[in-house]
């Protein structure tokens, strides 16, 4: 969806302004979806959020290159580790439950 927001400030009444409105819409759908997908296999939301906050975020592109985000990482340590690695393993074992 931000194709969208570019093609909107190629446009002379949009142009010189940063559109961004697909951008939004396209990341808040995204949440929303995550956010669905762990209700659906019975995961624990509280845990889920709180992961997803703390945790760097992964992008894998087409072209088999990754980029890693920690702009809302914490201070790694271990037990942040086990915490995350179990659940991880319920939850896939939750998933693996329901397919």
């Amino acid at each position: 969806m931000e194709y969208v927001d570019q093609i909107f400030e190629k446009l002379p009444e949009f142009r010189g302004n940063r559109i961004q409105v697909f951008r939004y819409i396209s990341q808040y759908l995204e949440s929303v979806s995550r956010f669905n997908i762990a209700a659906l296999v019975g995961g624990n939301i509280g845990e889920y959020l709180y992961f997803e906050s703390v945790l760097p975020k992964v992008t894998i592109f087409v072209s088999g290159k990754t980029k890693v985000n920690f702009s809302h990482m914490i201070e790694p340590n271990e037990e942040l580790a086990e915490k995350a690695i179990k659940y991880v393993v319920e939850t896939a074992v939750r998933i693996e439950g329901v397919l």
